[in-house]
């Protein structure tokens, strides 16, 4: 075979080798960002912000009915799925589980929750949820109560608690003790 027979295959086997890694990796790679590319939609989409649509009241002419009916919906929404537990929860992820454009869904919440806005709303719902969990867990350290009722921030939590019952969560659990 000689020398150049022998340096002409060691050639070729390499040359086949490297060809079928880099195929290899490319194929893994794209296979990888596929796969990042739908669990994203999938968890960030489609399991946490669509609601059915089949589901949202139907128009009337009486916008007064079809607007408490809206709500309703909304608000049995957003209690059986815990939305209000979401931190990054936005305003548009909220219109589009009632159904309407942003300044219906304002006008909406506005006169059918009895709450001056939607920040309202939500600190009303995550404040009632911060006292079950204190009354259920007594032993969960407030940062992790905190953390549950979709609040980000220490300061913002004990002021929205203390405006809402008039003393701080600390106080409010020593008293339940």
């Amino acid at each position: 075979m000689g020398t150049f027979g022998a340096l002409g295959l060691l050639t070729l086997v390499s040359a086949f080798s490297t060809f079928h890694l880099l195929l290899f990796h490319y194929v893994h790679q794209v296979s990888v960002a596929l796969f990042f590319a739908y669990w994203t939609y999938y968890e960030l989409y489609e399991r946490i912000y669509t609601a059915p649509v089949t589901a949202v009241p139907s128009v009337s002419n009486d916008t007064g009915n079809n607007d408490a009916a809206r709500f309703q919906y909304f608000n049995e929404q957003v209690e059986s799925r815990k939305l209000y537990t979401q931190h990054g929860i936005s305003r548009d992820d909220l219109c589009r589980v009632m159904g309407v454009d942003r300044t219906t869904f304002s006008r909406i919440i506005a006169e059918q929750s009895g709450c001056q806005n939607l920040a309202d709303y939500l600190n009303k719902k995550r404040m009632a949820y911060a006292t079950e969990l204190m009354r259920r867990y007594p032993h969960y350290t407030l940062q992790a109560i905190m953390t549950d009722c979709g609040f980000s921030n220490k300061m913002t939590f004990t002021r929205v608690f203390k405006e809402t019952f008039g003393m701080t969560p600390s106080e409010y659990r020593s008293r339940a003790e």
